[in-house]
């Protein structure tokens, strides 16, 4: 095995995240033979990945037009590496790594009528940044959706609103476990 090049070895055909791998650090300047674990490179892939998602739990009624918070209460998932993106007791995200993010608010309306107005919307710290809106024709529920993609640094705040034209109705009701924001970190 010591003669063998690297191609002419045997496949490992039930690797384990304890199995190591060999490395060339610097292979342009001075190499470095290095080995490393394939649990420390599946590490490395997961900390490149920040995501989240909030929910809330229970409905919340609006009874007058206007733009209001969505209090998210309940953490979905939260897999970013260090400190965590999202937080329920606020409902906000807090970026920890500088990039490229897929934003997603989503809101469940009940008890639309005609002309009836529902929008979600994404804050990024504390400014209006994008606005999804849905209208509704007739008795029943509707969904409005807000997907963008920005690029954000660390420490910016992300927060979903809510803005209703209610007209029709003596309250808008958003559907239990239908709000939700969700974030993804692009590479």
């Amino acid at each position: 095995m010591a003669d063998q090049k690297l191609t002419q070895l045997d496949a490992d055909s039930a690797p384990s995240l304890d199995d190591i791998v060999y490395t060339v650090n610097d292979p342009v300047g001075v190499k470095e033979h290095k080995k490393v674990t394939l649990g420390d490179i599946l590490g490395l892939f997961q900390s490149q990945y920040h995501k989240a998602e909030m929910t809330r739990n229970s409905s919340e009624a609006y009874a007058a037009s206007g733009y209001r918070k969505v209090n998210l209460d309940t953490l979905v998932y939260d897999t970013s590496p260090g400190q965590a993106l999202s937080d329920t007791a606020t409902g906000t995200f807090t970026i920890q790594v500088d990039g490229r993010y897929l934003v997603h608010a989503y809101l469940g309306f009940t008890a639309l009528e005609t002309s009836d107005y529902g929008h979600a919307i994404v804050y990024k710290n504390a400014a209006l940044v994008r606005d999804g809106h849905a209208e509704f024709g007739g008795s029943g529920g509707t969904h409005a959706h807000c997907i963008c993609i920005l690029g954000l640094v660390a420490t910016d705040t992300l927060e979903m609103y809510t803005w209703t034209d209610e007209t029709g109705v003596s309250s808008l009701t958003t559907e239990d476990g239908k709000p939700r924001m969700t974030v993804y970190r692009l590479l």
